[in-house]
């Protein structure tokens, strides 16, 4: 459904900054029609896109302009991931965990922050009987992105932490 929107969105003639940002403009309006069809490969595709997109380059992304993406698309297309994730068909939401996990990598703390609070969510001061099948496969596929990051951060998984000041008497 988002996707969907802010492909109806889309600016008919939108100036463009650079070639590479036009590339990146191209590439995630490619992935928005591709997510419209009713073919389960070519949506996955589209997920693929949406995943390079937001993948950092070799050469030393930073997490901002990862490969000329607009930084307000990203609110869109972690959106994308996360409405992907909850579909029925394991190859659209494999795709959608590995794109979640390539947002945390090139994007850092906002995004990781974002997963462990969609991961946490619902869970602070209920008992697990009061979760739906459908908010459990949500998790555990929020979990299996977090998972990821986890093992590629390993012991570097402290930078995305907030520092705190600790005083020693």
């Amino acid at each position: 459904m988002t996707a969907r929107l802010a492909l109806t969105s889309q600016p008919q003639n939108a100036q463009r900054k650079s070639s590479e940002e036009e590339s990146a403009q191209e590439i995630y309006w490619k992935a928005l029609k591709l997510l419209q069809d009713p073919i389960l490969p070519v949506r996955a595709h589209g997920l693929l896109l949406l995943r390079q997109l937001v993948t950092p380059s070799k050469t030393g992304g930073t997490g901002q302009g990862i490969r000329g993406l607009d930084p307000a698309l990203v609110p869109a297309v972690l959106s994308i991931f996360l409405q992907s994730v909850q579909d029925e068909d394991s190859y659209i939401f494999l795709n959608s965990v590995q794109g979640l996990a390539a947002m945390v990598d090139g994007l850092g703390r906002e995004v990781l922050k974002g997963l462990v609070d969609e991961y946490v969510g619902k869970l602070e001061g209920l008992g697990t009987g009061l979760l739906s099948q459908q908010d459990v496969d949500i998790k555990t596929r929020v979990g299996e992105a977090l998972g990821i990051v986890i093992k590629r951060c390993g012991d570097s998984l402290g930078i995305y932490s907030r520092p705190t000041i600790s005083f020693f008497y």
